[in-house]
């Protein structure tokens, strides 16, 4: 047998294994890139509504240090958002994001709280509510792992519409101005809130400390 000949069996017994290689690398990335993509794209957000609560403080700026294991009411950027029986209904959106798999702690989240009168469940609407004159809200935004450095605030301007109120629950619709409180720093900076979402009556039993009442730790209100 000639050497061309070896040697042209011999290529054509690789050219399977090469192409096998190929196909296995080609999809490893395509599974890799899969997984990177449903790890950025798995943000949730959840919202409620509960009748006869507050927010446990409107002013909430104090930092208590030099504590090893602080509770969460030494965080005010989760504080503020700190739901409590009362007379009053407390209207809540959380946003959580899980990041991405190829990041360490790049996991964030948003909160947005709202306490109004209950009179606004009276009738259907729409009702809108003037900040910070008839109501009040309260807003954080940072990483979950990092609380601290989350911006947070309370909205100065803007409104609050409540439309389609029923038993059940009712449309938000938010339009407002949040000013950064100055304890969270020069960095952040104020936040127009424009959002819409629909909220359901739920017991306040039901709240968790993701949703609104306190943590043992931090992490269990910036982690859904």
């Amino acid at each position: 047998m000639s050497g061309s000949f070896r040697s042209a069996l011999s290529r054509a017994g690789e050219l399977p294994s090469v192409g096998r290689q190929v196909l296995a690398a080609t999809n490893l990335r395509a599974l890799v890139l899969s997984l990177l993509l449903v790890g950025c794209a798995g943000s949730r957000s959840d919202t409620f509504l509960v009748n006869q609560t507050a927010l446990v403080s409107h002013s909430v700026v104090t930092v208590v240090p030099n504590l090893r294991f602080e509770p969460t009411r030494s965080y005010p950027a989760l504080v503020i958002h700190h739901v409590v029986p009362g007379q009053r209904i407390v209207l809540g959106y959380r946003w959580y994001s899980p990041g991405s798999l190829a990041a360490i702690d790049d996991e964030g989240f948003e909160k947005i709280t709202i306490e109004l009168s209950p009179e606004l469940l009276s009738s259907p609407g729409p009702k809108a509510v003037e900040f910070p004159s008839r109501g009040h809200l309260a807003y954080t935004r940072g990483g979950s792992a990092w609380p601290r450095s989350a911006c947070y605030g309370i909205a100065k301007s803007g409104s609050v519409t409540l439309s389609h109120i029923t038993k059940k629950g009712a449309a938000v619709a938010i339009q407002a101005t949040v000013e950064p409180i100055r304890e969270s720093g020069d960095r952040c900076d104020p936040v127009e809130l424009n959002r819409e979402f629909e909220v359901q009556t739920t017991a306040y039993g039901n709240l968790t400390p993701w949703l609104g009442i306190a943590g043992d730790y931090p992490s269990a209100e910036t982690y859904r």
